[in-house]
Protein backbone atom coordinates (compact mmCIF):
# COMPACT_ATOMS: atom_id res chain seq x y z
CA UNK A 1 0.00 0.00 0.00
CA UNK A 2 2.97 2.32 0.93
CA UNK A 3 4.04 2.00 -2.65
CA UNK A 4 1.24 2.76 -4.14
CA UNK A 5 0.65 5.54 -2.15
CA UNK A 6 4.03 6.96 -3.15
CA UNK A 7 2.81 6.28 -7.17
CA UNK A 8 -0.20 8.29 -6.50
CA UNK A 9 2.18 11.10 -5.09
CA UNK A 10 4.57 11.10 -7.86
CA UNK A 11 2.16 11.44 -10.50
CA UNK A 12 -0.03 14.00 -8.42
CA UNK A 13 3.33 15.90 -8.22
CA UNK A 14 3.76 15.46 -12.09
CA UNK A 15 0.92 17.16 -12.82
CA UNK A 16 1.28 19.95 -10.37
CA UNK A 17 4.41 20.69 -12.14
CA UNK A 18 2.87 20.30 -15.91
CA UNK A 19 -0.04 22.17 -15.10
CA UNK A 20 2.17 25.08 -13.32
CA UNK A 21 4.46 25.14 -16.57
CA UNK A 22 1.88 24.95 -19.03
CA UNK A 23 0.50 27.97 -17.15
CA UNK A 24 3.49 30.05 -16.81
CA UNK A 25 4.17 29.65 -21.01
CA UNK A 26 0.95 31.15 -21.81
CA UNK A 27 0.43 33.37 -19.15
CA UNK A 28 2.34 36.05 -16.82
CA UNK A 29 1.53 38.47 -14.30
CA UNK A 30 1.95 42.54 -15.33
CA UNK A 31 2.15 45.33 -12.96
CA UNK A 32 0.22 47.91 -13.79
CA UNK A 33 1.83 51.47 -13.41
CA UNK A 34 0.07 54.65 -13.84
CA UNK A 35 -3.58 56.39 -14.16
CA UNK A 36 -4.44 55.78 -17.48
CA UNK A 37 -6.45 53.20 -17.67
CA UNK A 38 -9.01 55.12 -14.73
CA UNK A 39 -11.27 54.00 -14.02
CA UNK A 40 -11.14 50.56 -15.48
CA UNK A 41 -7.55 49.64 -14.04
CA UNK A 42 -5.85 51.92 -11.19
CA UNK A 43 -2.20 52.15 -10.60
CA UNK A 44 -0.55 49.44 -8.65
CA UNK A 45 -3.63 46.49 -10.11
CA UNK A 46 -1.66 43.34 -10.69
CA UNK A 47 -2.92 42.04 -14.04
CA UNK A 48 -3.15 38.36 -15.42
CA UNK A 49 -1.55 38.64 -19.26
CA UNK A 50 -2.64 35.75 -21.85
CA UNK A 51 0.34 35.93 -24.53
CA UNK A 52 -1.38 33.54 -26.88
CA UNK A 53 -4.76 35.73 -27.02
CA UNK A 54 -3.82 36.75 -30.34
CA UNK A 55 -2.60 33.04 -31.57
CA UNK A 56 -5.52 32.91 -34.04
CA UNK A 57 -7.13 36.08 -34.13
CA UNK A 58 -6.88 39.39 -34.19
CA UNK A 59 -6.63 42.18 -31.72
CA UNK A 60 -10.91 43.41 -31.21
CA UNK A 61 -11.59 46.64 -30.72
CA UNK A 62 -12.24 46.74 -26.58
CA UNK A 63 -10.07 44.46 -25.67
CA UNK A 64 -7.47 45.83 -22.87
CA UNK A 65 -4.18 44.99 -24.10
CA UNK A 66 -0.31 45.25 -22.79
CA UNK A 67 2.40 46.30 -25.56
CA UNK A 68 5.60 47.03 -26.08
CA UNK A 69 6.08 50.55 -27.03
CA UNK A 70 9.54 51.99 -27.83
CA UNK A 71 11.12 49.55 -24.96
CA UNK A 72 7.84 50.52 -22.34
CA UNK A 73 5.19 47.99 -21.51
CA UNK A 74 2.16 49.80 -21.87
CA UNK A 75 -1.60 49.05 -20.84
CA UNK A 76 -3.95 50.44 -23.45
CA UNK A 77 -7.26 49.52 -24.52
CA UNK A 78 -7.67 49.01 -28.74
CA UNK A 79 -9.53 51.61 -29.90
CA UNK A 80 -8.83 51.61 -33.97
CA UNK A 81 -8.34 49.30 -35.90
CA UNK A 82 -6.00 48.92 -39.25
CA UNK A 83 -6.87 50.85 -41.70
CA UNK A 84 -9.33 52.94 -39.91
CA UNK A 85 -9.59 56.48 -39.53
CA UNK A 86 -9.01 57.17 -36.08
CA UNK A 87 -9.04 60.44 -34.31
CA UNK A 88 -10.31 61.55 -30.52
CA UNK A 89 -12.15 64.67 -29.83
CA UNK A 90 -12.48 66.26 -26.22
CA UNK A 91 -11.78 62.74 -25.08
CA UNK A 92 -14.25 61.13 -27.51
CA UNK A 93 -12.50 58.40 -29.99
CA UNK A 94 -14.29 58.82 -33.28
CA UNK A 95 -14.06 55.79 -36.26
CA UNK A 96 -14.00 57.45 -39.89
CA UNK A 97 -15.57 60.43 -38.74
CA UNK A 98 -18.23 59.15 -36.58
CA UNK A 99 -18.40 58.68 -32.78
CA UNK A 100 -17.09 55.05 -31.08
CA UNK A 101 -19.77 53.52 -29.30
CA UNK A 102 -18.35 52.39 -25.64
CA UNK A 103 -19.27 49.82 -23.41
CA UNK A 104 -16.88 50.65 -20.62
CA UNK A 105 -16.40 53.46 -18.17
CA UNK A 106 -14.15 56.10 -19.50
CA UNK A 107 -12.98 59.43 -17.19
CA UNK A 108 -14.14 62.47 -19.72
CA UNK A 109 -11.52 64.81 -20.63
CA UNK A 110 -10.21 67.20 -23.20
CA UNK A 111 -7.87 64.71 -25.03
CA UNK A 112 -8.05 65.58 -28.53
CA UNK A 113 -5.98 63.75 -31.18
CA UNK A 114 -5.93 64.69 -35.20
CA UNK A 115 -7.08 62.38 -37.54
CA UNK A 116 -5.11 59.52 -39.17
CA UNK A 117 -5.67 56.57 -40.81
CA UNK A 118 -4.07 53.54 -40.17
CA UNK A 119 -1.60 51.44 -42.08
CA UNK A 120 -2.69 47.66 -42.55
CA UNK A 121 -1.42 45.87 -39.55
CA UNK A 122 -1.46 48.60 -37.09
CA UNK A 123 -3.96 49.38 -33.96
CA UNK A 124 -4.41 52.63 -32.20
CA UNK A 125 -4.41 51.88 -28.33
CA UNK A 126 -5.54 54.68 -25.97
CA UNK A 127 -6.09 54.74 -22.09
CA UNK A 128 -9.94 55.15 -20.45
CA UNK A 129 -8.65 58.10 -18.41
CA UNK A 130 -8.59 61.02 -21.60
CA UNK A 131 -8.55 63.64 -18.40
CA UNK A 132 -5.02 64.45 -20.14
CA UNK A 133 -3.20 67.24 -21.97
CA UNK A 134 -2.25 65.88 -25.79
CA UNK A 135 1.37 66.21 -24.77
CA UNK A 136 0.86 64.12 -21.27
CA UNK A 137 -0.58 60.60 -22.61
CA UNK A 138 0.44 57.91 -24.53
CA UNK A 139 -2.12 56.99 -27.40
CA UNK A 140 0.52 53.83 -29.29
CA UNK A 141 0.02 53.09 -33.08
CA UNK A 142 1.21 49.36 -32.72
CA UNK A 143 1.64 46.09 -34.96
CA UNK A 144 0.78 43.06 -33.35
CA UNK A 145 4.03 42.05 -32.76
CA UNK A 146 4.19 44.60 -30.38
CA UNK A 147 1.24 43.39 -28.49
CA UNK A 148 2.74 41.29 -25.54
CA UNK A 149 -0.87 39.87 -24.86
CA UNK A 150 -4.49 40.01 -24.02
CA UNK A 151 -5.47 40.98 -20.40
CA UNK A 152 -7.94 38.35 -18.58
CA UNK A 153 -7.98 39.29 -15.56
CA UNK A 154 -7.07 41.69 -12.29
CA UNK A 155 -6.36 41.60 -8.79
CA UNK A 156 -7.24 44.86 -7.53
CA UNK A 157 -9.27 46.25 -10.31
CA UNK A 158 -11.74 45.44 -12.77
CA UNK A 159 -10.33 45.35 -16.68
CA UNK A 160 -12.80 44.99 -19.75
CA UNK A 161 -13.43 42.52 -21.84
Amino acid sequence: MNGMHSRKMLLLAGVLVGTLLLFRCRYSFILTVGDSMRPTISNGTMLLLDRSAYRCHPPQRGDIVVADYFGERITKRVVGLPEEKVAVEEGRVMINGAPLEEDHAVTAGTLTIEPGRLQSGRYALLGDNRNYATGETIHAVVTRDQILGRVVGSCGGQPGR
